[in-house]
């Protein structure tokens, strides 16, 4: 099984595609809330509860992130204790490179 197929590093890029189509979706959604606000005089609350709505899925998104674990370990990629590193290029714990194979390792078919 190559590393292009591997459902562990296939979880990962999804997690990370997510995470940042909710952070390119922020803006362009807060302007647009913004813009039909003033134009149809509904005042602030909506663009509010609309931007609110979305930090929210962002913090679920960026805590679905952090709940990864390498394959090889089994322990958090990005989290080791208190420290938080973002977008790591090898695990903090054992050093497995991000995207490498992972056939024989104990943790491959977790999820």
């Amino acid at each position: 099984m190559s590393a292009l197929l591997d459902p562990a590093w296939a979880d990962l890029r999804r997690r990370l595609r997510c995470r940042d189509w909710l952070a390119i979706a922020f803006l362009p959604v807060g302007a647009v809330g913004i813009v039909l606000s003033d134009y149809l005089s509904l005042g602030q609350i909506p663009v509010v509860a609309v931007m609110l709505v979305l930090m929210m899925t962002m913090a679920i998104s960026a805590w679905h992130l952090l709940q990864f674990r390498c394959p090889r370990c089994g322990d958090f990629w990005q989290r080791d204790g208190l420290a938080i590193y973002f977008s790591p290029a090898v695990c903090v714990h054992c050093g497995q490179p991000r995207d490498a194979p992972t056939q024989g390792a104990p943790h491959a078919s977790r999820p």
